[in-house]
């Protein structure tokens, strides 16, 4: 999730200048394009997997925890639809509506991790860029070498991340 919210604030910023939408319209076909296998489905996927793993106490009011993941799925829903939207206004190029949804999309994923633990943030944030720095022939993977690197607390934050994904 933390690299669409990274991919959420490009966009942002792509929208600004008037000759890169035509590489964010392109950008956005393709989040959309593939159906059951889109990249939008993987991420929703993964921001309800995020939810469905969320450990409440015993004594939680069930209400509580309805409104909790309801929230949480609003959230996602409202990225996904001002993305969409952001995609339709692209092809329209009207210039307001592209700012607007551009902003809405971040403003809704921004929504999402509100509900998410800070330090569950800062620990995948810090991944990332560990990560990145330990990829240094910058293949994109990491190797058994390169994940040495990692700390032993980012390690296993990897590994769990690679089971799930």
């Amino acid at each position: 999730m933390y690299e669409f919210k990274l991919s959420i604030d490009a966009l942002q910023e792509g929208v600004k200048e008037r000759e890169k939408w035509p590489l964010v319209k392109k950008r956005l076909d393709k989040f959309f394009k593939g159906a059951i296998l889109s990249e939008k489905n993987f991420y929703f996927g993964v921001g309800l997997q995020y939810m469905n793993d969320i450990k409440y106490a015993k004594d939680e009011l069930p209400n509580y925890i309805v409104i909790d993941q309801q929230d949480r799925y609003d959230a996602l829903e409202r990225t996904m639809k001002n993305l969409d939207n952001l995609k339709n206004a692209l092809v329209a190029e009207d210039a307001q509506a592209i700012e607007d949804y551009a902003k809405d999309s971040q403003i809704a994923l921004a929504s999402w991790f509100a509900l998410v633990p800070d330090n569950d943030v800062r620990a995948v944030k810090d991944l990332y860029i560990n990560v990145k720095k330990a990829d240094v022939n910058r293949d994109g993977s990491i190797s058994d070498e390169e994940f040495g690197s990692l700390s032993l607390e980012q390690q296993e934050l990897w590994k769990k991340r690679a089971d799930k994904f």
